[in-house]
């Protein structure tokens, strides 16, 4: 990372782990690359929140479109943003079903912290 302050720190859960892994190197560095400049910069327009604490990354390598969502634990100092995992987008609208499996990720975390 470079001089720049962080405003959030990244933590990625294990199903967000994996997918990155999964993907070809390029996509790789880029993730990483979108993920870095969200935790330092504040007008970024590759991180926006879907709905109610959910929110997205959006990458794009190549023509692939991909998604990885998250959500933020502000008891840390920085606050935390979780990613919860990854999905390649392949129509245009983001089915409800990757929302709601980042909510489930969410609350079980949210209980286990508690």
């Amino acid at each position: 990372m470079n001089n720049m302050s962080v405003r959030f720190e990244m933590v990625l859960l294990p199903a967000a782990q994996g997918f990155i892994e999964g993907q070809p190197e390029g996509v790789q560095e880029k993730v990483r690359q979108v993920l870095r400049t969200a935790a330092q910069d504040e007008d970024i327009k590759y991180f926006k929140e879907l709905r109610e604490g959910i929110w997205e990354f959006r990458v794009q390598h190549l023509g692939d479109h991909f998604r990885l969502f998250a959500f933020w634990d502000e008891s840390h100092h920085p606050p935390r943003v979780l990613v919860t995992h990854g999905w390649r987008k392949d129509v245009k609208r983001t089915p409800d079903a990757e929302i709601e499996r980042a909510f489930v990720i969410k609350m079980e975390y949210e209980v286990k912290s508690a």
